[in-house]
């Protein structure tokens, strides 16, 4: 999506067929969209109304790193969420942004990127590496 702008714009959301579906769920989270009940994209552009629609518990965004088209420190992405007011990730302020391009790679840094989903998913729960 296009981070310049200072309000949210459509988005493309991992799909029930992508590798973020199974980290997700390997972190023990489950996919709004393998919920949804209509035949999904595999990266489906959804706007602010369908984020609304689907209402999910958690938003983990994921954005490019400093030096990949990174906003600048005044933009404020999660900021962009507020438009979604009523959607339970915003109204609980569970809206993550997780800027680094790692998380754009899939790779064998996967258990990085897993590791930072557990993280915002179960806050409680510790970590020993």
């Amino acid at each position: 999506r296009d981070l310049t702008r200072e309000r949210f714009a459509d988005s493309y959301f991992a799909g029930p067929s992508t590798f973020y579906n199974e980290l997700l769920t390997m972190s023990g989270g489950t996919n709004v969209l393998n919920k949804a009940n209509t035949r999904v994209l595999t990266y489906p552009q959804l706007s602010i109304e369908g984020v609304i629609h689907l209402n999910p518990d958690v938003i983990l965004d994921l954005v490019a790193g400093h030096g990949y088209g990174a906003p600048s420190k005044g933009q404020n992405i999660k900021g962009q969420w507020d438009l979604a007011k009523g959607v339970k990730a915003v109204d609980t302020g569970r809206v993550y942004v997780i800027a680094d391009s790692v998380v754009l790679r899939p790779g064998p840094r996967f258990p990085q990127i897993m590791e930072r989903f557990i993280r915002v998913l179960h806050p409680d729960v510790r970590i020993q590496k």
